[in-house]
Parts: C-alpha cells; sequence; structure tokens
C-alpha cells in the first residue's frame, strides 16, 4: 500500500466515465475492477487513452494476454512489466520551484522527525501506550480501512457514521486530507508504475518512498486536478475537512499535551506520525520492488510480508493491484491481514456490507503461471 501519506501527503481508482485527460501525457491504463453501480465509480475496465498534442504516440501500451468475462465482473491480464530497465534521471528536488505548501509540508516532516530524538529521555509508560493505541486507530482504522479500502477502492460500505469516524481517524493520522489521499491513490492505481504514478518507483526509491509528497506541482503536472474524487467532495463532511485540514491535526497534538504533556506529544504525536507514516510509504515505495510476484498484473507490484504485518495488511501488494476492490488483501491463510479481520467483525454486527472478495474463478485467471501459459 502506494501509492499510498502526511500532512506531508496530501496524498492518492477512476472517477468515472468523466475524467478529464487533457493535460496528461499519452497512455494506455487496463485494471481488473468490479462493475459498480455507484454512477460507475469503478467501471469493469478501466480503459484511458491520451495524447500529447506533438507526436500522439502512445506510452508503454501493454499487450493485453487474455480477457476473460464473468458474471459481473472483467479480469484483463498482461506481461509482467520490466521496472527495473526503466528508471528515469530523477527530477531535481532542492533546485526548483518551491510552493507555500510544498515548504509547509517539509518543514513539519523534518521538525517532526527531528523531535523523535527526545523520545529516549521523555519516555514514561502511558505515553508509549499512547503511541501504540493510536498506532491501531489512526494507522488501521484511519488510513487502511478507512481512506484505503473504504474511501478509496470501495471495498465493502458502512453506514455514514462509521465512515466519517474511520475518516476522521485517517485526519488524525497526518497524512492528508480525504479528498486529496484518496485522489492520489486513485492515480496511483489508475498509472501504477507508469509515468503518470504520482510516486512512481521508475523515478528511484526515495522518489516513490517520499520525495513526491513534497513537489505538488510536480505531481499536479503527471496527473492533473484531484477530479477523480466526486464522490467525496460532494459531501459537505469531506469538504469541511479539507478546508480546516490543519487545525485538527494541530489541535490533536494540543490535546495530547494537556492530557500528559511532552512525553505524550513526542510518543503519540511525534514518533506515532513517523512510524505510521513510513509504513504507509512503504507500502508504495518498498512493495514496489523488493517481495514476490503470483498475480499476473500491469505493475510491478509486490507481496512483501513484513510490510504486510505492520501495515494491517497492505503488504501485499501484489494481491491489491490484481483485485484492488477487494476487502481482503492477504489471500492466503497465512498472509497475515488485520484490516480484514477488522472488516470480518464489522460485517458480523452487520455494519459493514457489500464485502467484496475476489472469487476462486477469477483468481485462476489472474494467476501469473496461468497467464504465461497462455503466452
Amino acid at each position: 500500500m502506494s501509492s499510498m501519506a502526511s500532512t506531508v501527503m496530501q496524498s492518492p481508482i477512476l472517477k468515472s466515465p468523466h475524467l478529464r485527460l487533457t493535460h496528461r501525457p499519452p497512455l494506455v491504463r487496463h485494471v481488473t475492477s468490479p462493475t459498480h453501480a455507484n454512477g460507475g465509480l469503478m467501471p469493469s475496465v478501466k480503459h484511458v487513452a491520451s495524447s500529447h498534442s506533438g507526436d500522439g504516440q502512445m506510452l508503454r501500451a501493454r499487450h493485453v494476454a487474455a480477457a476473460l468475462h464473468t458474471d459481473d465482473r472483467m479480469t484483463v491480464a498482461y506481461p509482467a512489466p520490466e521496472l527495473a530497465k526503466e528508471i528515469r534521471k530523477p527530477r531535481p528536488f532542492w533546485v526548483r520551484e518551491w510552493t507555500l505548501n510544498d515548504v509547509v509540508r517539509i518543514v513539519f516532516f523534518t521538525a517532526i522527525h527531528l523531535m523523535c530524538l527526545l523520545a529516549p529521555f521523555q519516555f514514561t509508560w502511558p505515553a508509549f501506550y499512547t503511541f501504540v493505541a493510536l498506532y491501531f486507530v489512526t494507522g488501521l482504522f484511519g488510513i487502511t480501512l478507512g481512506y484505503h479500502r473504504c474511501l478509496t477502492h470501495r471495498s465493502f460500505d458502512l453506514p455514514k457514521w462509521l465512515e466519517y469516524t474511520c475518516a476522521y481517524f485517517g485526519v488524525l493520522a497526518g497524512q492528508g486530507n480525504p479528498i486529496d489521499w484518496v485522489s492520489t491513490h486513485r492515480y496511483h492505481h489508475q498509472f501504477a508504475d507508469l509515468e503518470n504514478d504520482p510516486h512512481s518507483p521508475n523515478e528511484g526509491f526515495w522518489f516513490s518512498h517520499m520525495k513526491w509528497a513534497f513537489d505538488r506541482t510536480y505531481l499536479t503536472a503527471k496527473c492533473g486536478e484531484p477530479d477523480n474524487v466526486s464522490d467525496l467532495t460532494k459531501q459537505p463532511f469531506y469538504r469541511f475537512i479539507e478546508s480546516t485540514y490543519y487545525i485538527h491535526v494541530f489541535g490533536q497534538i494540543a490535546v495530547l499535551y494537556a492530557i500528559g504533556g511532552l512525553p505524550f506529544v513526542i510518543w503519540g504525536a511525534a514518533m506515532r506520525y513517523v512510524w505510521v507514516t513510513h509504513i504507509t510509504l512503504c507500502v508504495g515505495s518498498v512493495c514496489h520492488i523488493w517481495g514476490n510476484r503470483v498475480w499476473n498484473t500491469s505493475c510491478n507490484s509486490k507481496n512483501n510480508w513484513w510490510v504486510g504485518i505492520l501495515a494491517f495488511g497492505e503488504g501485499w501488494q501484489n494481491n491489491h493491484h490484481a483485485f484492488e476492490w477487494s476487502a481482503r488483501q492477504g489471500l492466503e491463510w497465512w498472509q497475515i491481514d488485520m484490516t480484514y479481520g477488522v472488516i470480518r467483525v464489522l460485517q458480523a454486527l452487520g455494519l459493514a456490507t457489500d464485502v467484496k472478495l475476489p472469487t476462486e474463478q477469477q483468481k485462476k485467471r489472474m494467476a501469473l503461471e496461468n497467464s504465461l501459459n497462455l503466452s
């Protein structure tokens, strides 16, 4: 999970057939996805094409190895990409035009990392327990369950009060407001490992891990404005959070200080923020470089076991990119996926409905070994 973080990361499936493409580089993109009755938010096949006015050539068009229809879904298979051959010269990071938002993000990011140097001197058990509790509240309920699987991919439905609660926990994670985060991650899936990917590993590990989050101008040039989240922007709650985002982030720090003083700020805010943020960032960087592949996806996503554990199931990225709409990312019994465990509990309580999972037939058709036999 990654395509995926911070006050530094105003970070982001395809909006609908009305996605604006006039300012994006040329490409063709197909992604496995279920049909969805919600205004075409998740069409059966995402097919995006655009061209430069100059050459009109298609960028890295992939040959479809097989296209198979089922009752309500379509699976499209691709040959595995050769990522290592396409590392591009990184965009200059320091010598470029810096926007005010970029400066605010990098100052906040640097300051909160420096605050972590005080952690050994401000350790108390209550502060540490606060760190652990907020790791689960913001990381699991906020980012992986709320921002990612519920809002971004609509893998299941929640009552609005619970959806908004989980989204607010995501706000407290400090990884950006829901509208920007979801938009960036949807663009990541739409253009995964292509030139338009917001945090493409083709531009180097550190770009895909964190440098992309401090260059909003570059992201806008690559992807455009966040116009793929009309399902969120039409809701007053998310527009309110977008306009008041920093109040909630810094308000949380003030509350922690009022409760437990500096130890709670260092452990409950700084240490927890750094821990959760870098785990989230590893989903988009580490899991697109190191790990194993079992599914015939069009990107270089990998399953990485240790990120899977630390990120509550988000590290099974090859699984996720094969079936991005699936509420379950740890598809094997041994692939730990705590987020799906919580979804199962919510489903048993009648709170999570329309929980989407891949069928055995779909898994067979997306299996890498089967696709290789087709070629």
